[in-house]
């Protein structure tokens, strides 16, 4: 929906934020020929208020599909929306849901009888090569592979089981009043008023480990935090790289 040439992703970064700034509370930033181009587009995602266009919606999406890129990738979205949903089926209760997923229990959760199911979620084959089982067109792989990015991962590398958020998705997902910031300020609060003490803009330069095991942080300037466990919410990859030290 938006015009324009861009020599880089800044650019389309900053046409994009100038184009819907609007949406953000700046309603005097808004392009006034934005909602028009919105209106033109082949079809959207989470737009209720059109739903015969909007690809989360059922037959509705199959519809819009085959509108702008014709039947044969309608009938490929009927049929990537069937495995999406046998592949959360197979993966919900013993995976998804279980207390310490891993791939042992699994296979040992889902019997003999399942484990015919769990070779056909295609866990050994990218989420980019099994889009191309469905669509041809590059815009609808593109657009599906986009799922693999919900969690920071590449679709060319990213396990083909992750299709199942697209049954997620249309079934219903929930949503926090107030965005999702208000779920950690509730955390915050229940947690202070369970006795933790928390520190924000508190830099760690160092993971501290003793005896094999994890012992505390260190923090940028030199103090030194003790502790009994350690949680990263960060890149794993951070890790790996020993950018929080070598152990």
């Amino acid at each position: 929906a938006l015009d324009g040439a861009w020599a880089d992703r800044n650019d389309l970064g900053r046409a994009y934020l100038a184009a819907s700034s609007h949406a953000y509370g700046d309603a005097e930033g808004a392009d006034a020929g934005f909602a028009a181009r919105v209106a033109q587009a082949d079809a959207y995602f989470h737009a209720f208020d059109v739903a015969e266009r909007d690809l989360l919606d059922g037959d509705a999406s199959a519809d819009a599909i085959a509108d702008f890129a014709g039947p044969r990738e309608a009938d490929g979205y009927r049929r990537f929306c069937a495995r999406s949903e046998q592949v959360f089926r197979t993966l919900d209760a013993p995976f998804i849901r279980g207390a310490r997923p891993g791939p042992v229990d699994l296979a040992r959760r889902a019997g003999l009888s399942g484990l015919g199911d769990l070779w056909r979620i295609q866990p050994f084959a990218t989420l980019w090569g099994a889009l191309g089982d469905y669509f041809r067109d590059p815009r609808l792989r593109q657009l599906f592979a986009r799922y693999a990015t919900y969690c920071g991962s590449s679709p060319y590398q990213a396990p083909a089981t992750l299709m199942l958020v697209a049954h997620v998705e249309q079934a219903g997902v929930w949503s926090i009043a107030g965005g999702l910031s208000q779920l950690a300020a509730a955390i915050a609060e229940l947690a202070s008023e369970r006795g933790a003490t928390l520190r924000t803009g508190a830099r760690v330069e160092r993971i501290l480990v003793s005896g094999g095991a994890v012992s505390g942080v260190m923090l940028v300037g030199g103090e030194r935090i003790a502790a009994d466990a350690v949680v990263m919410n960060g890149d794993v990859s951070a890790l790996a790289a020993g950018l929080l030290g070598p152990e």
